[in-house]
C-alpha cells in the first residue's frame, strides 16, 4: 500500500511539472495545456 500511495505522489509531481513546463513553454496554447489540466487534476493535484 506504502508503494501505491509513493507512486501516486511521484505521478502527482510529474504531471504537475509538465504542466508547469508546458505552460511556460507555449503560453499561447490553450488546447494542450487544458488536456495536461485535466490529467494533472485526475491524478489528484489540487489547483493552488
Amino acid at each position: 500500500m506504502d508503494e501505491a500511495v509513493r507512486e501516486a505522489g511521484r505521478l502527482r509531481a510529474f504531471l504537475l511539472a509538465d504542466l508547469a513546463r508546458y505552460r511556460e513553454a507555449l503560453p499561447g496554447s490553450l488546447s494542450g495545456y487544458l488536456e495536461l489540466l485535466r490529467d494533472a487534476l485526475a491524478a489528484g493535484t489540487t489547483p493552488g
